[in-house]
């Protein structure tokens, strides 16, 4: 279940796919990427949990193999009883198993959220956020949010290294609008 709609890392966050044994990836990251604010033991821990919930997640291969399963057997048999009640039937069906699945993500983000906010005051301490983004099935993101100190010439400069996902930003408008 690798997921190839995880964007890349940058320098100001360090993206988590998941690999195809639906377990995030630990090749992403060294203790460097922060320079040393977590290690790799830290992240490794709070990946092991975020993992314990994404492999209970149905990969979309299986998803796909259960309907197929789910529709074409049961076809079968319920063919020789008419088209129409196989039709009936394969609607309900598929109506079952893509609300089903949603409700499994969506339980899923919840999980995550709730692993990320037990995790994450040892890591704002740090000046890192871990970040799990709406739009992700597949993914978890930890945000740099220290500053740099950048050297130009014999004059150190603090460049502030503070992402603010879009979610966030269009919630603070939403926000700003509603109050005003």
């Amino acid at each position: 279940m690798s997921n190839s709609k995880a964007p890349s890392s940058t320098d100001y966050v360090i993206v988590f796919p998941l690999d195809s044994e639906k377990k995030l990836s630990r090749t992403t990251y060294s203790a460097e990427m922060t320079q040393g604010r977590a290690s790799s033991d830290d992240v490794n821990r709070a990946l092991n949990l975020f993992d314990l919930v994404f492999s209970r997640l149905t990969s979309p291969s299986d998803f796909w193999k259960t309907l197929f399963w789910r529709s074409v057997m049961p076809f079968i048999v319920l063919f020789m009883f008419g088209p129409t009640f196989f039709f009936v039937y394969a609607l309900i069906g598929v109506y079952y198993l893509y609300h089903k699945n949603q409700h499994e993500i969506q339980r899923s983000k919840t999980e995550i959220e709730n692993i990320m906010q037990t995790v994450q005051p040892g890591y704002l301490k740090r000046g890192l956020r871990w970040r799990f983004p709406e739009d992700s099935n597949g993914w978890v993101e930890l945000i740099k949010e220290y500053r740099d100190v950048e050297k130009h010439g014999d004059v150190e400069v603090q460049a502030q290294n503070i992402y603010e996902p879009p979610q966030n930003v269009a919630q603070e408008v939403q926000t700003t609008v509603h109050n005003a």
